[in-house]
């Protein structure tokens, strides 16, 4: 992203959505998110900004994660993205016919199903709320 673009989300956006490189490792778009984020808060800075009125979504799917694998594995994922500033997620459904691409492959655990996207609405983000309830 170029750092105009920063200057101009610091200026005049009420959100972020970050998208990251195609088959990046999570630890690689981790240290770009946070990077960018950092930059984003020094434009903010240079303007009198609190950088925390920005809304930072993260569009999942990207970079090569699989959050869906488990309740833990899910969790990880969600605190550790939080940890550099994201403070919502968007979450690909892969439907059944979508399951394989011609074009990237496999992508089953990378984006979600439906039965990942219940898990994560009935199970996952009701633990995930009462955590942060409790440390609030």
């Amino acid at each position: 992203m170029h750092p105009k673009i920063l200057q101009l989300v610091a200026t005049l956006a009420d959100g972020w959505n970050l998208l990251v490189k195609r088959h990046m490792t999570s630890e690689e778009a981790l240290v770009l998110i946070q990077e960018r984020s950092q930059l984003l808060a020094e434009y903010c800075a240079e303007i009198g900004r609190d950088p925390a009125t920005i809304a930072r979504s993260y569009l999942v799917g990207w970079a090569n994660e699989t959050p869906f694998v488990s309740k833990e594995v899910f969790t990880d994922f969600i605190e550790r993205y939080r940890a550099v500033g994201i403070n919502e997620f968007i979450f690909y459904y892969l439907n059944e016919e979508l399951a394989v691409d011609p074009l990237f492959g496999k992508l089953r655990g990378r984006w979600a199903d439906r039965a990942s996207l219940e898990r994560v609405a009935t199970e996952y983000l009701p633990a995930l709320r009462a955590v942060g309830e409790g440390s609030g």
